[in-house]
């Protein structure tokens, strides 16, 4: 055979076949390894793009209601009506103005149904939009409101349409928000993204409203996103480095806005061009390897060669089981051994390969990927031998729960724990880490009794304190146990109700929970109550009702703690002591808060114009003391209300303070700046030393209603109260007593000398409405017990004028009403 002009003999072309042949093989495992890493890679990236998406549309939504509200408020204000029949322009526009600077908007303008802009505050053509409002909307003339993003003097805005009037000719309010850089800049500290925005009708444009991204970055970019389609809805451009997706939102015709997210392929592909080398590298070693053997091959009969080409073949389809044959000591039988450790080796290292991406980086344990096929081999062995497949869920609520630990000190405790967890399991069982801070325990052949002993054999393993550099960490840990096929028939069930077990020991304060029957059920209630918050505030499921504080000198009714209700229309009346606990772990407790705050604050402004000078209790949750934006929040809410924070009382307890100490006593020193008064409430029941009540910043204590229900003279509970009412006054803070339900228990903390009481013998919680309806009748009832006799006649006189100014304004505007 000729090649190249030159005969080749046999031999040769055996040899290159040899040669070619390993060299396939590597570039085959090369390809094969980097292509799964890039395809494994694109979808993690793609699956961060589609919760930038979602991120960026729950802004919107939010940014909206907002708007939506301001313009609303704005149209409630006494001179909007008068100002739009005049058609007084100027007035007009510094309603908007005002309606804008209270929500940071933008933009704020009237427009008629015709498209005419009657009033802004902002200086552009406004002929340039009459006809594309017109008809935007003549299309949306069926609404009250709607949202659109669109273009106004060269600039992207999100703006949000309010008809006040019912009247189809009524002029709109329009509100909105600037896509700006300062929003692009803020969505990609939160999820890591590029964001762009520019305007949909000019896809041949290469000018951005805003953009994270460099300026090099953006040439070209419209060529860019044209390229061929990804996975779910993303673009791959067509050099393959940046992964996109785009987000429209409702637009104004020509004038539609749209997001772009993008991110770095090559850059999540980086940490990997060590492994791409070390596989070039060792292709190259082997191919050199497969001409050495090659050439010992062509000097051997026949058969031989035959055998170790039907070998190269298996090797090249990655069969590696069958051995060469070995012949003798001569060079035929080196080569096929080496053959032999050849293929042994190449399938050890697809093995090891095979094993790294199934295994956790920190802990080296098996990962979360693994172990659904792990139990699927599982559940067939059980399955023929009828024994029991056992799964066990390490929480460690330790780690995730105190936030001064650091990064390096976490890593240390979750290889410490993979340690404990490897060392103390069965042969046959598997330890997993299923998530960062959560593993997985498969036990087979584990029964039901078996499996919770175990389990208590795990959780004190892991009891022992860990010794870090500079601290030792008691773990606090909790178990979930489900077995199979006790609890269920498929590997999906099993692991959904270890995880329900799991929630359930949390719940209990169990460090170890055997999943039972029936968890299932309250495990959906749950969930429907964490899912139904957001539909609960804006249907007003929630309420707010007022629980009236007395003072013991006085018998004045100037304070209420605020108590929110929930009645659910599946579920029916809500506890709080049932769904503040599952909004805190489930980490939206806050959306509570803020409505507390605003529905509260905004009552008290209503008294407050009223006539009615009484201060409000909001109670605080645990994880809103770690809330490093509530001071802001709060200032916010109260200088809209233009309430006094003098007028406000925020309640903590000393459980939430003490989750971290650092953390929550700087948030309570701003809130305390802002002139709002702080107390400490279900005083007695934690764990708080005389030190640290020392760098509390409160006002007053409110002492626990289990120490005041029953109180009795010479009781543990009487020494309690009493030693907590002289602590409170010597450390200046007034003191509360709740739980007041007897007459004696009155006496007692007259005689001890408590400042304020509240309790079912006082009131009952009821509404604002209700509350002033009790408080005038509470004011009825003291005036007709002043002395009027000569000795008090002075004192008489100087209370009922008080109590006279304090009801007055309140009965006058109660009768301006009717």
């Amino acid at each position: 055979m000729r090649l190249g002009g030159k005969r080749v003999s046999r031999r040769d072309m055996l040899l290159i076949f040899m040669v070619g042949v390993i060299a396939l093989a590597q570039f085959a495992t090369i390809t094969t390894v980097l292509t799964s890493t890039r395809q494994q890679l694109v979808g993690e990236l793609g699956s961060r793009l589609q919760i930038g998406e979602r991120y960026f549309n729950s802004l919107v939504a939010v940014r909206h209601d907002r708007l939506v509200n301001a313009a609303q408020r704005v149209a409630g204000l006494a001179d909007y009506s008068s100002s739009v029949k005049e058609n007084n322009a100027q007035r007009i526009g510094n309603l908007l103005a005002i309606g804008a600077q209270n929500v940071s908007a933008d933009i704020a303008m009237l427009v008629g149904s015709n498209g005419d802009i009657i009033a802004s505050n902002k200086s552009f053509v406004a002929a340039e939009k009459r006809a594309l409002l017109a008809d935007l909307l003549n299309r949306q003339a069926a609404k009250e409101t709607f949202l659109v993003a669109m273009t106004i003097a060269e600039r992207p805005y999100q703006l949000a349409f309010v008809r006040p009037d019912s009247v189809a000719t009524a002029p709109w309010i329009v509100m909105g928000y600037d896509f700006d850089s300062a929003l692009a800049g803020d969505i990609k500290s939160m999820t890591g993204l590029d964001v762009s925005f520019w305007s949909a009708a000019d896809t041949n444009s290469e000018a951005f409203f805003a953009t994270t991204l460099a300026e090099k970055s953006t040439v070209l970019f419209s060529r860019r996103i044209s390229g061929p389609a990804g996975v779910d809805g993303n673009l791959m451009d067509k050099g393959g480095e940046n992964l996109m997706r785009l987000v429209s939102l409702p637009g104004g015709g020509e004038n539609a806005v749209q997001a772009v997210f993008q991110t770095s392929v090559a850059a999540a592909l980086g940490p990997y061009q060590s492994l791409k080398l070390r596989l070039v590298l060792l292709s190259l070693v082997l191919v050199l390897l497969a001409a050495v053997v090659a050439v010992l091959v062509v000097r051997t009969s026949r058969k031989p060669v035959r055998d170790l080409l039907d070998a190269a073949r298996r090797i090249e389809r990655g069969e590696y089981s069958k051995v060469v044959p070995v012949g003798g000591e001569d060079d035929i039988g080196l080569l096929a051994r080496t053959f032999n450790r050849m293929q042994q080796g190449i399938a050890e290292r697809e093995y090891q390969i095979a094993s790294q991406a199934e295994r956790d980086k920190l802990t080296g344990l098996v990962d979360r990927s693994a172990v659904k096929n792990k139990l699927i081999v599982a559940f067939e062995r059980a399955m023929k031998s009828e024994t029991t497949v056992a799964t066990l869920l390490v929480d460690l609520t330790q780690v995730k729960e105190n936030s001064t630990l650091g990064i390096e000190n976490e890593d240390a405790i979750l290889k410490e724990v993979a340690r404990r967890l490897s060392s103390n399991i069965r042969v046959s069982d598997t330890v997993a880490r299923y998530s960062s801070d959560k593993f997985l325990v498969i036990m087979e052949d584990a029964d039901e009794k078996l499996a919770p002993h175990l389990a208590e054999f795990l959780a004190t393993s892991l009891e022992a304190d860990i010794v870090l550099k500079d601290r030792r960490v008691k773990l606090k840990l909790h178990v979930g146990v489900a077995l199979f096929p006790q609890h269920c028939d498929t590997p999906d069930t099993l692991l959904h109700r270890t995880k329900v077990a799991l929630k359930e020991a949390r719940k209990q304060g169990q460090s170890v929970m055997v999943y039972e029957p029936g968890q299932d059920e309250e495990h959906l209630r749950e969930l429907a109550i964490i899912s139904d918050l957001e539909l609960a505030i804006k249907s007003k499921q929630l309420h707010v009702l007022f629980q009236p504080k007395v003072s013991m000198r006085t018998g004045r009714a100037n304070q209420v703690e605020a108590l929110i209700r929930w009645n659910h229309p599946q579920l029916g009346y809500l506890p709080p002591d049932e769904f503040i606990p599952l909004l805190e772990q489930a980490g939206n407790i806050g959306k509570l808060t803020e409505f507390a705050l605003k529905t509260v604050i905004e009552q008290s402004r209503k008294w407050s114009s009223d006539g009615l000078d009484v201060t409000t209790a909001i109670n605080l949750s645990a994880n809103d003391l770690f809330n490093q934006d509530l001071p802001d929040k709060v200032a916010q809410i109260l200088s809209y209300y233009m309430v006094e924070p003098a007028n406000v009382v925020l309640e903590i307890t000393e459980s939430a303070v003490m989750q971290d100490v650092k953390v929550a006593i700087s948030v309570l020193r701003r809130l305390k700046a802002l002139g709002v008064r702080l107390s400490l409430d279900d005083f007695g029941t934690g764990q708080s030393s005389l030190a640290l009540l020392k760098q509390l910043p409160v006002d007053e204590l409110k002492i626990d209603k289990s120490f005041v229900q029953g109180l009795k003279a010479k009781s543990g509970d009487a020494l309690i109260v009493k030693s907590t009412i002289n602590l409170g006054h010597n450390m200046g803070l007034k003191v509360v007593a709740e739980g007041l339900e007897t007459e004696d228990a009155w006496a007692l903390l007259d005689a001890y000398g408590c400042d304020m009481v509240q309790g079912y013998m006082i009131s009952r919680p009821m509404t604002a409405d209700d509350f002033v309806e009790w408080y005038l009748k509470r004011v009825d009832e003291k005036l007709h017990e002043l002395d009027y006799s000569a000795a008090g006649k002075s004192a008489a006189g100087q209370s009922f004028q008080e109590l006279s100014t304090a009801t007055s304004k309140i009965r006058l505007r109660q009768l301006t009403r009717m």
